[in-house]
């Protein structure tokens, strides 16, 4: 783990210190984030890199109704 988050601060140019990630960065988004950068790097699409961290998911503005929802077929 501390390979990982040394290797997750050198890939943003030492921003931040391998301390600063296990004090300030929330644990439940830490290895999810690691991991969207290691896919990033490897299939080389860093551009996504700027939105870092990542931010948590928004509720949707209304509740869709029946009618509303997308059918999904089932063959």
């Amino acid at each position: 783990m501390d390979v990982m988050i040394r290797w997750f601060c050198l890939l943003f140019g030492n921003q931040f210190s391998p301390d600063d990630v296990l004090d300030g960065y929330p644990v439940d988004r830490l290895m999810h984030d690691v991991a969207l950068a290691l896919m990033a790097v490897q299939t080389q699409t860093t551009e996504i890199l700027s939105e870092f961290p990542t931010k948590a998911a928004k509720e949707p503005a209304s509740p869709q109704t029946a009618a509303e929802a997308e059918e999904i077929p089932l063959f």
